[in-house]
This record gives structure tokens, C-alpha cells and sequence, in this order.
């Protein structure tokens, strides 16, 4: 397993703890369902407008050896394995720069991406215009909503349109 951390250790190791004390003797029962539920997700979701959502894409560096097709197949054990796998690109990549977004964009016939593997400071923003980053992790989290029945907006629009994710369930007093 690759370590993760978000500032508070590895954060791999404190979910194993956090199990150990959730379930005791039954720990790896529940770790073994959270791994089938984790495998059971969606790498994307490409919408017939061209928006398409993940976590992530691989890194420039990685396209030539990437499996552009991993988003249309049923993955195989080897499409996990650290560093090299397809799927495992596509939640780890970094570093994206606009070839990377139009080759892959071509390939699988996609406008807009939006993406959610990077720090975004105030929950949105649009690198490129055809990348749209969010994060819904923190404080300044935001959210867009999408008409799929219509063009997909670019990246930039999008992201003028994303709302504080604090928004959603507000009432007025």
C-alpha cells in the first residue's frame, strides 16, 4: 500500500487503527469490504455533454505507458499496483499541463474535466480551460451543479458558478 498523508501521519495507518477499535477481532473482515466497496467506484464518469469527473488523471510523464482505455474495461488486479497501474494513475496523478488535458481530452471525446486531487486554497479553481479543480474537503470547500442536458460550460464558467459547499442545507433564520 502507498502511504497517505494529509498533515496527521499516515493516514492509512490510523484508518487500520481506527478499525482495530471499531471491530476488534473483525477488523479485517471490515477492511476487506472497504477494499471491495473502494474497488466497486467508478474511475470517472464522462457525461454525453463531454464533462467528465475523476479524482484525478496521470501524471504528463506517465501518458505514454497510460491505458486510456482502463475507463472503459473492467479493471484487473495489475491496473492497482503501485505506480504503475492504470487505475492507480488515475487516483495519483499530479501535474497536469495542457497536452495532457487535449490528448486525453481527444481520446476520450471530453470538453470539460473536472478533477478533485489538489489543494484548491478557495474550492474552486480553473487552471485551464478545459480543467476545473475542486476541493470539498475544507473549510472553503466548493460545489457546481450542471445541467447535462445542455453544453458543458468551460472550466472557467464552472468555476464562477460553484457555490460554498456550506450553502447546501442552509436555511434562512
Amino acid at each position: 500500500r502507498h502511504p497517505v498523508s494529509k498533515g496527521a501521519g499516515d493516514n492509512l495507518e490510523l484508518f487500520d487503527a481506527g478499525l482495530d477499535w471499531a471491530f476488534g477481532d473483525d477488523a479485517s473482515i471490515a477492511d476487506e469490504a472497504i477494499g471491495r466497496f473502494v474497488r466497486a467506484m467508478p474511475l470517472a464518469i464522462r457525461c454525453a455533454n463531454g464533462l467528465m469527473l475523476s479524482h484525478s488523471l496521470p501524471a504528463p510523464h506517465e501518458l505514454a505507458a497510460f491505458d486510456s482505455g482502463v475507463v472503459d474495461r473492467l479493471l484487473v488486479d495489475k491496473d492497482y499496483t503501485l505506480r504503475t497501474g492504470d487505475a492507480w494513475r488515475m487516483v495519483w496523478g499530479r501535474g497536469w499541463d495542457s497536452n495532457l488535458l487535449a490528448t486525453l481530452a481527444e481520446r476520450w471525446n471530453v470538453r470539460t474535466f473536472v478533477l478533485g486531487h489538489a489543494l484548491v486554497e478557495h474550492g474552486a479553481d480553473a487552471p485551464f480551460p478545459n480543467l476545473l479543480l475542486l476541493n470539498t474537503d475544507h473549510d472553503g470547500a466548493r460545489v457546481v451543479a450542471v445541467n447535462l442536458s445542455e453544453d458543458v460550460p468551460t472550466a472557467n464558467e464552472l468555476m464562477l458558478n460553484s457555490v460554498p459547499l456550506s450553502s447546501y442545507g442552509a436555511t434562512d433564520a
